[in-house]
């Protein structure tokens, strides 16, 4: 995979993501996000999360290991991604079924100073 990803060959992305789909889990899904953001390869990040395999592997992680990845994806390592790799994750993490998770992170960075009053 990371071949592929240095390569930035989408076809040899979707080969081993989508067919090879049992051999990955959300450690995975994590890892190759990043791998695919340091050298900066957009259409895999909107490939690799438009996917029926990451779908399934974010439908079945358990809401906090959710909440851990997409605080990751989008807050906490954002300062050492490009502005074109932070735009494509804000957009493609928007989308279902990242939406809902995604929604709820944003609103609880402590950067929006978002306080529920009683």
């Amino acid at each position: 995979m990371l071949l592929a990803i240095n390569k930035q060959n989408n076809d040899m992305v979707k080969f081993l993501w989508n067919d090879l789909r049992l051999l990955w889990d959300s450690f995975h899904l994590e890892y190759i996000i990043e791998e695919m953001s340091t050298v900066k390869y957009i259409d895999g990040i909107k490939l690799l999360l438009k996917s029926n395999t990451s779908q399934e592997i974010f439908m079945s992680m358990r809401a906090q290991d959710k909440i851990s990845l997409l605080t990751n994806l989008l807050l906490n390592k954002q300062t050492k991604r490009s502005l074109e790799v932070k735009e494509t994750l804000k957009e493609e993490l928007t989308l279902h079924p990242y939406a809902s998770v995604s929604l709820f992170v944003l609103i609880n960075d402590p950067k929006n100073n978002f306080v529920m009053h009683a």
